[in-house]
């Protein structure tokens, strides 16, 4: 009987390792045809504005028409959001841009780090990227990157923040994000256009959109 106690506490042991062990789950759920842990699938804009892949494995996210809100799920810092906003029709990306940029100037340490321009979907965007620091404590170092896509009269804005020294643990899902993001072409009403929500042209790249993230 002991030997059998023995035996089942070994068995318990082992499981609860590999139900704790993000590696060795995936591979016993690969062994017992279960899905991929942490599978990612697209987050779409119920209003049907835009789309993009955000892993459960990286973002827990509350979807809203014309705004998704995710926190990070790492045992660091993360935050991400996806929101559509009406603009006027003399706005350009640009000059959102310029707003974006007066808006975070004037944080403690700010310092851009890039004001890049890219396009998603065949429409204009830039990529802001900088850091500044909370309550002037330069230990505390706080990393964002804004991407603002001008489209008529909508502006889909994408920002992401995490801490500086550890933002680097969500860039496999920070690139996933940027990479499948796709807006949706609109009518001549400003609607989208049903059933495009498919990229035309790839993503920003890792190297181009990511940058300073290991500050």
């Amino acid at each position: 009987m002991r030997l059998r106690i023995i035996k089942v506490g070994i068995l318990s042991f082992i499981l609860g390792f590999w139900a704790n062990n993000s590696v060795a789950q995936g591979i016993f759920n690969s062994l017992a045809g279960l899905p991929p842990i942490g599978q990612a699938s697209p987050v779409t804009d119920p209003s049907g504005y835009f789309s993009a892949v955000i892993s459960p494995s990286f973002f827990n996210c509350t979807v809203l028409p014309g705004n998704v809100q995710c926190t990070g799920v790492l045992p660091v810092f993360a935050q991400l959001s996806i929101q559509l906003s009406e603009v006027p029709t003399s706005a350009t990306v640009a000059l959102v841009s310029l707003n974006t940029l007066e808006q975070y100037e004037n944080l403690d340490n700010f310092k851009l780090l890039q004001n890049s321009k890219t396009v998603i979907d065949q429409i204009p965007a830039i990529v802001q990227t900088f850091v500044y620091t909370e309550l002037n404590n330069v230990e505390r170092p706080v990393w964002m990157q804004v991407l603002n896509a001008v489209q008529g009269r909508k502006l889909v804005a994408v920002q992401i923040q995490c801490r500086s020294g550890t933002c680097a643990e969500y860039g496999a899902g920070i690139n996933q994000v940027f990479s499948t993001l796709h807006i949706a072409p609109l009518d001549k009403a400003g609607m989208p256009i049903k059933g495009n929500l498919k990229s035309q042209n790839k993503g920003p790249t890792l190297d181009s959109v990511i940058k300073g993230l290991e500050f």
